[in-house]
């Protein structure tokens, strides 16, 4: 009889939204050559302060198995006829979960085509090859594989993803997925890749990737929470803006509305607001900023003659 999965994603996704009301859900794991065997995702996460994470250098594990290595797909989900969904894109642009059946018949026997889609978080930078190995920290990573089914630039199944996420991590379980599927032809498999977003939050923290041979027990099954993060790289998730651990993060820009003083960064004098003598809003010198007075001339700054901050 084949065996029955309970609804676990129900599960997960419902606790995930009922902590993400609180500030935000990561973990980072010991090291060890086997990553833990948790009971969901809900456990891989813990608070922290906020929704940046910065990741050490040295190794930490690129992903976790859940449900103790069990796909969540219910009895009414199988199907040996192929198909592929995803999920339209939601009011902030982010994909959504992708879906399939597939077979070796629904392997594509072409090459894939460039990628041009700039999926939400999508704020690229390059850094050192001894940080990134190939150089630019993200990359366009497909929910579901090129190899499975030939999907090509589509924004609904393209993710921004760290270099670490999308290959070597999410490639090396798409592989076992796709081995699978190259040596026994008449096989059909369940796939499913959850991205999962925290908030408004526009960079994902990562995926829930789900792989089941309808015709086997186990030799293509997986079910794993791979993160979304490099070691060495500061990640903001609100934006994807993004920094090596060492450098001082960006500065937010600040509406006029949140601004204390008007600074001048080429006299580094600060203003009142309504001070005559300060830099125009069009002036390269021109700069708002949330601080004190007292943290301004800690920094170096000094008062407006004029206006008298």
């Amino acid at each position: 009889m084949r065996k029955i999965r309970s609804a676990m994603t129900v599960l997960i996704l419902s606790l995930l939204f009922i902590l993400s009301g609180c500030d935000f859900l990561t973990g980072l794991f010991p090291d060890s050559s086997n990553p833990p065997t948790i009971s969901g995702i809900e456990d891989i996460a813990w608070l922290d302060e906020g929704p940046i994470i910065s990741t050490p250098l040295n190794e930490t594990e690129s992903y976790v198995v859940i449900n103790n290595n069990i796909p969540s797909f219910t009895e009414d989900d199988y199907t040996t006829e192929s198909f592929k969904y995803n999920d339209p894109l939601d009011s902030l642009g982010r994909v959504g979960v992708a879906l399939s059946s597939m077979c070796f018949d629904d392997m594509p026997d072409y090459e894939r085509d460039t990628l041009d889609t700039e999926p939400t978080g999508w704020i690229q930078n390059k850094y050192d090859t001894s940080i990134v190995p190939r150089g630019w920290l993200y990359e366009r990573a497909h929910l579901r594989g090129f190899q499975f089914m030939g999907d090509q630039d589509d924004p609904l199944n393209l993710l921004t993803g760290t270099e670490e996420l999308n290959n070597p991590t999410m490639l090396s379980f798409e592989n076992i997925t796709a081995d699978h599927m190259k040596e026994y032809r008449d096989h059909h498999i369940m796939y499913r890749v959850t991205p999962i977003f925290i908030g408004d939050e526009l960079l994902a923290r990562g995926v829930v990737m789900e792989s089941d041979c309808i015709e086997c027990d186990d030799e293509a099954d997986y079910a794993v929470f791979v993160y979304n993060r490099q070691p060495g790289i500061t990640l903001d998730y609100r934006t994807g803006e993004n920094w090596l651990n060492t450098d001082t993060p960006p500065e937010e820009d600040i509406t006029i509305e949140e601004a204390t003083y008007i600074l001048n960064t080429n006299s580094d004098k600060f203003h009142k607001l309504d001070c005559s003598g300060a830099p125009k809003p069009d002036s390269d010198n021109y700069k708002l900023t949330d601080k004190t007075r007292e943290e301004l001339i800690n920094e170096g700054y000094s008062p407006c003659g004029t206006c008298n901050p």
